[in-house]
């Protein structure tokens, strides 16, 4: 017997009634099942998947006659996405304050990285710091800057 194959499909609609009104349907938005960030789906149903390049590199350093009771580290990490700033096409019929707020809100690089002192109090209390920066670039030209600083005590048992 020859194989065959069979495609199936199915449409849903929901509607409601309002006193005196006619039936109407409401539209149903597209829900990918993708995490943003991945892919993008135009609205003409092209899927174009999103390239990122990323870059990571991190340092340790135990500190000498502490016994590997203290340590600094340094992290970082870079990410670029080439072909983001192309998957917001603007056109004469999409240049409006949408296409605008749309650019700014693709990212196509990242660089983040931080700088850590951890030590050994006893050997049930381990203290830290962190100073972490990352600047966010978006397809727009804007620029996020993020400075933290973070202090941490863990219970180890």
């Amino acid at each position: 017997m020859p194989s065959s194959a069979r495609l199936s499909g199915s449409y849903e609609t929901r509607g409601w009634i309002s006193a005196g009104a006619p039936a109407t349907t409401a539209p149903t938005p597209y829900n990918s099942q993708i995490d943003p960030g991945l892919v993008t789906v135009s609205s003409t149903g092209v899927v174009t998947v999103i390239a990122w390049q990323t870059v990571r590199a991190g340092l340790q350093y135990y500190l000498p006659g502490l016994d590997g009771r203290m340590w600094v580290s340094a992290n970082y990490a870079n990410v670029f996405s080439p072909n983001a700033p192309n998957l917001l096409t603007i056109t004469p019929a999409t240049a409006t304050a949408k296409a605008a707020t749309n650019a700014a809100s693709i990212r196509n690089a990242l660089n983040w990285f931080d700088v850590n002192v951890m030590g050994d109090v006893t050997p049930a209390l381990r203290l830290g710091l962190e100073y972490a920066y990352s600047a966010d670039k978006y397809v727009s030209g804007v620029s996020a800057l993020n400075h933290r600083v973070q202090a941490s005590a863990f219970y180890i048992f």
